[in-house]
């Protein structure tokens, strides 16, 4: 599983309701999880899943929280789509023992 951001959920950070201080060392300081442009829902992405790999029955299901091919602007998502579609004998290779022997 591939998730959005650095930091878990924002049901399981419990460090920003505490009031704690916050961290002067940038070191220690989360990524941003966006770099330029523009994003909604930040805090409601960050750290949920955005690419899964489900083992199904005798196979696998690769599921994309976006669309890798979305009207052609990120044109490097494509790698995503592309490197499923080429490798998928490989796919969960890792995980192999998790997957039904029939």
């Amino acid at each position: 599983m591939l998730q959005w951001g650095s930091r878990p959920p924002k049901e399981e950070r419990d460090d920003e309701d505490r009031g704690e201080p916050e961290v002067k060392d940038d070191k220690a300081k989360p990524p941003p999880l966006l770099v330029s442009g523009g994003i909604k829902g930040e805090d409601i992405l960050e750290g949920r899943p955005a690419i899964m790999d489900i083992p199904v029955g005798r196979g696998r299901v690769l599921a994309y929280n976006f669309n890798p091919v979305y009207r052609e602007l990120n044109h490097s998502d494509y790698r995503l789509l592309w490197n499923a579609l080429l490798n998928w004998e490989s796919l969960g290779a890792g995980a192999a023992a998790t997957l039904p022997k029939n």
